[in-house]
């Protein structure tokens, strides 16, 4: 289940969006989860700059695409179907069900019949 972040950051920084912020200091660029660091470079690195901000987060997956992606999770389809029908990644579904952005639905078990 992920976990809750709220959207605090240390004085100083320049907030990118709501989860994520930028402090420039002595050279070296950092950016900011939270109040926590995640990923640090030189301010002249470039490629470590595009590295960390070219990764979108399930960026297909936005208005009409995700209700029916939810919809047709609560009839029961599977991911591998979802995937298929909306012709998406079943791992950017995963994703975004681990983000929060979908619901999983609970399988249906069926019950053994004993003889």
């Amino acid at each position: 289940m992920p976990q809750l972040q709220l959207p605090i950051f240390p004085a100083g920084v320049t907030e990118i969006n709501d989860r994520i912020a930028v402090q420039k200091e002595g050279g070296r660029v950092c950016y900011i989860h939270g109040h926590l660091p995640v990923f640090q470079h030189e301010e002249q690195d470039v490629q470590s700059f595009r590295m960390f901000t070219s990764h979108s987060s399930a960026s297909v997956l936005k208005g009409a695409v995700v209700e029916k992606a939810q919809r047709l999770l609560e009839e029961g389809r599977s991911m591998p179907e979802v995937s298929a029908e909306l012709n998406i990644l079943t791992n950017t579904l995963h994703k975004a069900v681990r983000a929060g952005r979908l619901r999983a639905t609970q399988k249906k078990t069926r019950r053994r019949q004993t003889q």
